[in-house]
Parts: C-alpha cells; sequence; structure tokens
C-alpha cells in the first residue's frame, strides 16, 4: 500500500469490475477503430440496447443522431487521432426516441503510447434537461406576471377615474336626463374591464387569494361568453343554471381561470368538434363510494362538472394530470401547468377533484366545493349601491394627479372635509400645521418617497389615532412586501366605485371608533346622492 495517496494497483479487479458493473452511468470499452467490446448493465437503461446488442458493433445510439454528418466527421477525427473528447449531445434509443446525454471519449494507450480502445462514459441528462426547460418556462411565466401585474396597476388607475367621474355624474343627473343611459353604459364597461383585469391577475398568479360568498350559476353566466370564443364554432357549449344554487367560499377570478383552463383542456381533446357541458348542484356527500383517501368527508357541496366528448384519457396519463409541467401536447402548445393550477385552486379551496375518463368516449371533471355558511350570495348584491357619508376629516395622499383629483370630488360628495397631498413629505406638512384633528389617512401603498405603513407610522407620532385605509392598484404580494402588517386589513383595491369608496371609508372610521360622530350612516345618504348600482366584481 503506497503512504500518502491510492492507486488503482491498490485495488482488487474484482470492486474495479463491480464499480464498473453498479455504475448509473452507461460504460462501454470500444477497440481502436469504435466497436463495443464491452457494455455495462447500465447501458440498456440509458441507451434501450443490451450489452449483446452492443457488442462487436459501432455505438448505435451515437449513429442514430439526427443529422450526424458534421459530428461523424470530427467523432472519427479524434478515433483517428486518438484524442480524447466531450460533449452534451442528442443521441437516439433503440426505440428511436431522442435524449440528452453527456458523452465522454477517453484513449487507453499501451506503453509504446499507441492507442489501443476507448472508454466511452454515457451519463443520461433527459431529466436534467427537462428540468431546466422547466426552470426557464417558470422563469418565462414569472416575467409576464410582473409585466402583466404593472400593466394591471397602470389600467386599474385609468379604470378608477373612469368610474369615479361616471359615478359623480350619475349623481347629479336627474333620472329622465337622456344622457343618463349612456354613462350607465360607460360604467357598465368599466365595471366588466375590471373583471377582465383581475382575471389577468388570476391568470398571471399575482394576486393573493381573496375568498368570498360566490354563485357558481352567476360565474358560468357571466363567462359564458368568453368561452364560447375560445372554444371555436365546431364545439357546443352547454350551460343550464341550477337556478336554487348555494353559495360557495372561492376566489372569484381564480375559480374563472380554473373554468378556463378546464374548457381549454377539454377544447383540445376534441380537434373534430364535439359538445362541453358545465353543470352545478347542490349535493349531499353521505357515502362515497371511491376510495376512502379521495372522498370527501360528509357533508353539504356544491358539484361543479366540466364534461366534455373528446378523445378521453388512458389510465397511465390518467395518474398524471394533475402534474406540474406534465402534458400530452407538442411543443409549443402547452405549458403542463393548467390543470396542475386547477387542482391548486380546488385544494387552496378546501375542495376535491375527481376526474372519470373513457378512452374514445369523453370525460368528465367534477369539482366540489363545500357549501358556504351565513347569507346566500344573493344577499351580497343586494347591498351594493349603498353610500356612507360623514363629516370626518379626511387625509388624502395620492401621486397621481387625474386620479387625486377624481378621489376628493368622491370624497367631498360623501360630505367629508378633504385635505388633499401628492407625497409623504407634503403630508406630514399639512398634518403638522393642520389645527384640527385627521380621522382617517387615505393613502397608496407603494409611493416612490415613503411606503404607505411608513406614512402612517410617522402621520400617527402626531395624530395617535388616526384610522388608516389604504388603497392599492399593486397585488397582494406586493402590499404585504411593503410593511403593511395589520394595517392592510383596511385595504382598497383599485379599481373601484363610490359605492364602494364610501362604504370602505365608513367602515374604517366606525371600527377605529372615530372621535367626531356628527355623520350619517351607510345606507341613509345625508343628501340623498343618486349612486348607481355597484357591480359586485369592482368591490374588494
Amino acid at each position: 500500500m503506497n503512504s500518502g495517496r491510492w492507486c488503482a494497483d491498490d485495488v482488487p479487479q474484482s470492486c474495479l469490475a463491480a464499480v464498473v458493473e453498479r455504475a448509473a452511468e452507461a460504460v462501454l470499452v470500444l477497440d481502436a477503430v469504435g466497436s463495443v467490446l464491452y457494455a455495462n448493465p447500465a447501458a440498456r437503461e440509458v441507451t434501450g440496447y443490451t450489452p449483446e446488442e452492443l457488442a462487436g458493433c459501432l455505438p448505435p445510439f451515437l449513429l442514430n443522431r439526427a443529422g450526424t454528418e458534421p459530428f461523424h466527421q470530427v467523432l472519427w477525427l479524434k478515433f483517428s487521432q486518438g484524442e480524447p473528447w466531450a460533449d452534451r449531445i442528442t443521441c437516439a434509443r433503440k426505440d428511436g426516441s431522442p435524449f440528452e446525454a453527456d458523452v465522454t471519449l477517453d484513449p487507453v494507450r499501451d506503453d509504446g503510447g499507441h492507442v489501443t480502445h476507448f472508454i466511452a462514459l454515457i451519463r443520461d441528462e433527459s431529466k436534467t434537461a427537462d428540468l431546466e426547460a422547466q426552470f426557464r418556462q417558470a422563469q418565462k411565466l414569472e416575467t409576464m406576471g410582473r409585466l402583466t401585474a404593472g400593466i394591471v396597476h397602470d389600467f386599474n388607475n385609468q379604470l378608477t377615474v373612469v368610474q369615479g367621474h361616471c359615478d359623480l355624474a350619475l349623481c347629479k343627473m336627474a333620472a329622465d336626463n337622456p344622457l343618463r343611459r349612456n354613462i350607465q353604459r360607460i360604467s357598465d364597461a368599466g365595471r366588466r374591464s375590471a373583471a377582465l383585469a383581475q382575471r389577468l391577475l388570476s391568470f398571471s398568479r399575482r394576486q393573493r387569494p381573496c375568498p368570498e360568498p360566490t354563485n357558481l350559476d352567476e360565474i358560468l353566466r357571466d363567462i359564458a361568453k368568453s368561452l364560447a370564443r375560445i372554444i371555436g364554432e365546431d364545439i357546443r357549449l352547454e350551460f343550464t343554471p341550477a337556478g336554487d344554487l348555494s353559495s360557495i367560499e372561492v376566489d372569484r377570478g381564480l375559480l374563472e381561470q380554473a373554468l378556463m383552463n378546464l374548457v381549454v383542456n377539454a377544447r383540445d381533446a376534441m380537434p373534430r368538434g364535439g359538445r362541453i357541458t358545465l353543470r352545478a348542484a347542490n349535493v349531499m356527500v353521505e357515502e362515497s363510494p371511491r376510495a376512502p383517501d379521495e372522498a370527501p368527508p360528509r357533508g353539504a357541496y356544491v358539484a361543479l362538472t366540466v364534461t366534455d366528448t373528446g378523445t378521453g384519457i388512458s389510465p397511465d396519463i390518467l395518474s398524471r394530470i394533475f402534474e406540474p409541467f406534465f402534458t400530452t401536447k407538442p411543443e409549443g402548445k402547452g405549458t403542463g401547468l393548467g390543470l396542475a393550477m386547477v387542482y391548486g385552486f380546488v385544494k387552496q379551496s378546501k375542495g376535491y377533484i375527481y376526474v372519470d375518463s373513457t378512452v374514445g368516449k369523453g370525460t368528465v371533471f367534477t369539482l366540489y366545493f363545500p357549501r358556504a355558511s351565513g347569507c346566500p350570495c344573493a344577499g351580497v348584491v343586494a347591498a351594493a349601491g349603498r353610500v356612507g357619508t360623514g363629516t370626518e376629516t379626511i387625509l388624502l395622499v395620492e401621486d397621481e394627479e387625474e386620479l387625486r383629483e377624481v378621489l376628493v370630488r368622491m370624497l367631498s360628495t360623501c360630505g367629508y372635509r378633504v385635505l388633499v397631498a401628492c407625497g409623504a413629505e407634503e403630508t406630514l406638512r399639512i398634518a403638522a400645521e393642520h389645527p384640527g384633528g385627521i380621522d382617517l389617512l387615505v393613502t397608496d401603498v407603494v409611493m416612490p418617497d415613503m411606503s404607505g405603513p411608513d406614512l402612517a407610522a410617522a402621520l400617527r407620532r402626531r395624530h395617535p389615532r388616526v384610522r388608516v385605509l389604504y388603497v392599492s392598484g399593486h397585488v397582494d404580494e406586493m402590499v404585504l412586501g411593503h410593511g403593511g402588517g395589520k394595517e392592510t386589513a383596511a385595504l382598497l383595491r383599485k379599481p373601484f366605485d363610490l359605492s364602494a369608496l364610501s362604504e370602505k371609508v365608513r367602515d374604517a372610521l366606525d371600527r377605529g371608533g372615530s372621535a367626531v360622530r356628527k355623520m350619517t350612516r351607510v345606507g341613509t345618504p345625508r343628501k340623498a346622492p343618486r349612486s348607481p348600482a355597484r357591480s359586485r366584481t369592482a368591490v374588494t
């Protein structure tokens, strides 16, 4: 045994042979012209060829590469010169399927320096390549999400301006004014645009889930037109409202995105046309015929089914359809994330999802959501349109001039005294100079010079009893990242209308126990302004 270092001569030949036999990489011994003399057992796992099939011939998994002429010239040049060679290349398995492999060829020389053999090591890097592709895809989606979130933020600011001016105009218009209908149409279009913006945020997964009482019939009715446009004319979309459906607690935007993914998945399974059926129903789970680990607990649920008449899913694929990045679609036709997102949303909503499929006959996705306790969804809509008013002093901080102008007018219409600032420095100066008290700070969360939470903390040193309402067009992850803490509970997301703003302001003031109590409660306007009905999709 050599002292201080080891050499191969110190290791029994049987041990070296065992290492080669048990190696995870394919190990081949080639003669001087490239014919295989030996292949270890891993060669079969990597290439699909048995050692017996490889013996005595040139490595076929290298020869079967598409477009290999330049590669072969380089490879044979290395052979003839007896030089080592290493590269990551695309090889072909016995069944013809390609795979990425790190291939190393090292010459073995005799005492005279002549090449007698080559040792080839082939490491299958297919999984690594797949992971790299998935990582690139995830990075692409993350970039798209950030871009989408930024665009939606600016878009929401403009929608708030549009919605605010519409509401202010409607408040002052007589009921028989011929222009009232036009303004109402603009207002309605603004609310629908706000809903589309929320769908963009849900698609990019840049919005924190916000569960609320939701009626599946309403969702299906609202999204039906959008779904019909994406599935094409050769596929019929059928939907019949249940009528007496219970409400569920889900994030509306994420539910719409899940529906979109399921319908797109069904469409792709019907290349020659077919039928997609959407149905929602109240169900009671007493004793499920499914396996115990798949069955929802006993109780009351709302079941959503998406049925197609497509090609169906084979059992071996069915067990993997919810895996992230798993897809059977051609490259460039799908990310493999659609059904994974659906599964994540359902579990996040404390629900259950099942798939029944028969090859050649179609597929049924069934989503079970626990029924929400309390009042039905209709009660939420019925409360819309009420305007909270008061006489408290509000300090408004907004750096965008157009938005600042309309917010001042909206708050003034509700009877509040409004102090206005366009930044943190001006806010603190106004607070220091103002002789009276300040009841509420209305501020953006993300500002250039100081975050909303930091501004609120600085303001409370002089006005310790001031309440805070954050207004933000950014997504929740950004809000929470700016030190919002508990303050983010009083948060109004853009875009919003007059009714939503007044309700949030009134709630923020009442929750804190305002020192100024000269106000009229929600629902009994002091000057009876006419306020347009508020769409639930425009309210946070």
